[in-house]
């Protein structure tokens, strides 16, 4: 499937904002996804089952939290 992956240029929570939103709709809080300081999301790869829950609940618009292709992950690891 994907991975999650944070736009902290355009997260509330790195902003400052606490809002925590995503991780609270992650089905695996806790482990696919961990808090930081204001509710910062930090996505764990190797257990982000890359459903798109946290994307979609996500209320900053565009979302700040995007579910990537693995494909497309593998080719920014190779061309990164």
């Amino acid at each position: 499937m994907g991975t999650a992956v944070v736009m902290e240029d355009v997260c509330y929570s790195y902003a400052g904002r606490t809002c925590g939103v995503c991780y609270r709709a992650c089905p695996l809080p806790g482990k696919a996804m961990k808090l930081g300081l204001y509710e910062t999301p930090i996505v764990n790869p190797e257990h982000c089952v890359g459903c798109g829950l946290c994307e979609q609940a996500c209320v900053h618009m565009p979302q700040a939290i995007r579910v990537i292709p693995a494909s497309q992950l593998a080719q920014e690891e190779v061309h990164g």
